[in-house]
């Protein structure tokens, strides 16, 4: 089942194969969460099939193969850190092979982003040289750490969701109840979004709140704000980040230039949080403290 959101992609690049103008090489890009990989997958399925139809039969036995997650000429590249040449080197001599079914071959890598230097040069050859009926789907949320040479021989495909309302309404035919404040920070993410709604853990949005409302009281210091929420930072500074958007709405102009520095010194923040080593203890307590001497100035 495509996902709501998708359908227009799905169709487009369903149309693109049945007119023989599918292009070899995709890049998907996205948010996290959007649902980049399920979309390869759905669409992999349709390449594969054995019988002459526009979506996977699903009966045939390559898509018995692919449904049992053991299809021979299905490979993926999924990296935990990075994805270094020996990984692409194994990927590309899989697809430069006969394909076992007689049908296609379908390479996805995700988080292409992470590729080295080196491995995305030895991709270039197989991006400039693709053997006959064989796919690239590249899949990144970090369009811009890319190479040139990578972006420029595929086509790019921009994956996003277009309505907050879309996705109320596929959580709820999930049969889960989107919580106000995680449907505000995640519906561009509906998958994340879907996994935090799911954790019994997602309530602590909620402790968030009345904890930093405790911060504003005088009635919590930073540190112990900073040292409860230390395990989920990344969530602690989304939520501050929306907390702030809404506060700059009701700003007043002679507190504007205040506001808009705390802004880009909490978006600078979140994205330091994505660095390797960095201290989010240390990190957490500057957010607080922009948030804080903004809030002191409304």
């Amino acid at each position: 089942m495509v996902l709501p959101w998708l359908v227009e992609t799905y169709s487009q690049l369903t149309t693109s194969r049945n007119n023989n103008t599918l292009h070899h090489a995709i890049i998907l890009h996205g948010k996290e969460g959007v649902g980049k990989q399920l979309l390869v997958e759905q669409f992999a399925q349709d390449l594969l099939c054995q019988q002459d139809s526009s979506t996977a039969c699903g009966q045939c036995k390559s898509c018995q193969l692919f449904l049992a997650q053991s299809h021979p000429d299905f490979h993926k590249v999924v990296p935990e850190n990075q994805i270094g040449v020996d990984d692409i080197r194994a990927a590309t001599n899989r697809l430069n092979s006969a394909s076992h079914q007689m049908q296609a071959k379908v390479l996805m890598i995700t988080s292409a982003h992470k590729m080295t230097v080196a491995a995305a040069n030895s991709l270039l050859k197989t991006l400039e040289e693709p053997t006959a009926k064989t796919y690239l789907f590249l899949l990144t949320d970090k369009m811009d750490s890319l190479l040139p040479t990578i972006k420029s021989r595929c086509h790019k495909q921009n994956l996003g969701v277009a309505k907050r309302a879309l996705v109320e309404q596929w959580l709820q035919s999930e049969g889960i109840t989107a919580d106000p404040i995680l449907l505000d920070l995640y519906w561009y993410r509906p998958l994340y979004l879907k996994r935090l709604l799911s954790d019994p853990d997602a309530n602590q949005l909620k402790d968030i709140e009345q904890d930093f409302d405790s911060v504003l009281a005088g009635q919590l210091t930073t540190l112990a704000f900073t040292d409860k929420y230390l395990e989920c930072v990344d969530l602690c500074l989304e939520w501050l980040q929306l907390y702030f958007s809404e506060q700059m709405k009701g700003c007043d102009v002679q507190n504007q230039d205040a506001h808009w520095e705390a802004h880009i010194q909490l978006t600078q923040l979140s994205r330091q949080l994505a660095l390797p080593g960095v201290n989010k203890s240390l990190l957490l307590n500057q957010a607080l403290s922009a948030l804080l001497e903004a809030v002191k100035q409304s």
